[in-house]
């Protein structure tokens, strides 16, 4: 019978793989539920990466900023206020 010694031994990697999902679940949840700008409307891909934003802007090349926009008309004027405050004009 293997003890917990030889199982460590042979599974090394788990408690690594364990905690790197735990870490990334719970800063799931915390930024969906907990962060102070959760209550704001939004896209949910958007709230929890930045991978939201690469893809706006390497994959379809530049685009970001007429997603902001198209953001901004659904949800609200204080959207780019938050998100790029350097572009207040398109604000109306």
């Amino acid at each position: 019978m293997a003890t917990l010694f030889d199982l460590v031994q042979v599974y090394w990697y788990l408690p690594l793989i364990i905690s790197l999902i735990s870490y990334t679940i719970g800063g799931a949840i915390y930024r969906l539920y907990f962060s102070p700008i959760a209550g704001f409307p939004g896209p949910k891909l958007a709230a929890l990466t930045l991978w939201y934003e690469f893809y706006h802007d390497v994959v379809r090349r530049g685009q970001f900023i007429y997603e902001v926009r198209k953001m901004h008309d659904k949800y609200g004027p204080f959207l780019l206020l938050l998100v790029l405050p350097a572009f207040s004009p398109f604000c109306s």
